[in-house]
This record gives C-alpha cells, structure tokens and sequence, in this order.
C-alpha cells in the first residue's frame, strides 16, 4: 500500500521543565543518551484536528507501543511530502505507560542518530530538552480506525446529536481511535501534548493549528 492510500493522522504535542535526571547523555538501551518520561500525548482536543483523545487511545497507545518488541521508531520531525524519514532517524521510544491523562514514554537514541547528514541530532533534541521543553514534543504517527470512531459516535448519539461521554469534551469532538501506531516523532508544535516534553498535568490548549498537519487519506 502506497502512502498516500494510508489513513495516517498526525498528533503533535508539547511538554515542560526538564529535571537532570530524565536526561542521561551517555546512557540508554544503546549508550548514546536518553530521555526517561517523555510525553507521547496527552488526553484532550488534538488541536486542529476536531478529534479528541480521550482515555481509551490513551491505553491503546501505551498497548501499542509496548507491542512492538523492537521499540516504536522515532524521528527528527515527520516527513514531508517530498521527502521520506530517511536521515532524520533518532532511534526507539520503550516502556510506554500510562499515568493520569497522559502516555510517557522513554527515548533512546542509537549510534545513527549522532552522524546524520544533518549532524548530531541526537545531542540537539537532548540539549534542546534541557534548554526548552515547554518549546517542542512528540507527535505520533497512526493509521486512525475510521469506522470504529464512527461506531463511538452513532453509540452516543442523542437525537441526532453526538454527546462526548467526555464531560471534558465541551465541543463534542468525534473520538479519535486507533488502528495501528507507526511512530512518535520529536517536532516543533504537537497538537496532542499542549504543554512539552515532561508536562505531568492535563491542560487543554485552546490555539488551533493549519489543516496542513493532517496526513493523507482523510
């Protein structure tokens, strides 16, 4: 299946305020740095997407993630659409988890990550952790389950109308639902982590981002 016949979506997030100890330059499964309790996303309106993530893609996230035994791939921004991930490869997110409203995750970089034709990504995303979390986050990659988010709507819909089981979903945003996870890429402005890269609390953003962060098929 080619990529533009792929369902994917795109859910950007943020994080917050660093501590030394989820930074470790020279640790991790690979011995070239990781970062322990990154966000991965966070439970509220993906910004830009009219969908919410509510706790059940929350769970099957985490579910996801830890599936895949090898790790789920990580990269230096999404690809573009003239362009694949190649190059921009910073290795593997482990022992996802849930905690309160949002999915963490740790980062560990591999040798590649430190001689891309771009240079040392791996030190720049570690370095940028400790300068600025509140300023970039993850964003994930997946195949959304149309249908099985069309099934959640018609189950709550209320005279014609769809009512969020979410008393936190004021806009009665359809429910995001997951089909396969592809990736968790680090990038500038996530739609699904408001708040940077370690943030433990839920705070939902109320700024909109482009149509564009949409990927294709939808």
């Amino acid at each position: 299946m080619s990529v533009i016949d792929l369902p994917l979506k795109y859910f950007r997030a943020r994080t917050a305020t660093a501590n030394a100890s989820e930074i470790d330059r020279e640790g991790g499964m690979y011995g070239f740095g990781v970062i322990s309790g990154a966000s991965i996303i966070t439970r509220g309106e993906a910004l830009g997407h009219d969908l919410w993530v509510d706790a059940d893609f929350l769970s099957d996230v985490t579910a996801a993630g830890n599936a895949k035994h090898t790790g789920l791939k990580a990269r230096f921004t999404h690809p573009g659409l003239s362009s694949d991930g190649l190059g921009t490869y910073l290795g593997k997110v482990h022992n996802l988890r849930t905690e309160g409203d949002q999915v963490l995750g740790d980062l560990h970089f591999q040798e590649s990550a430190t001689k891309t034709p771009d240079g040392n990504l791996a030190d720049y995303v570690m370095q940028l952790a400790e300068d600025a979390p509140e300023d970039f986050g993850i964003s994930i990659v997946f195949d959304h389950d149309i249908a099985a988010s069309e099934l959640h709507t018609l189950e709550n819909t209320q005279g014609g109308r769809f009512v969020s089981p979410d008393e936190d979903n004021k806009n009665n945003y359809p429910h995001a639902r997951l089909q396969q996870l592809r990736a968790a890429d680090v990038v500038d402005s996530p739609a699904a982590n408001p708040d940077g890269l370690f943030h433990r609390e839920q705070q939902i953003a109320q700024d909109a981002e482009g149509l564009f962060e949409f990927a294709f098929g939808l």
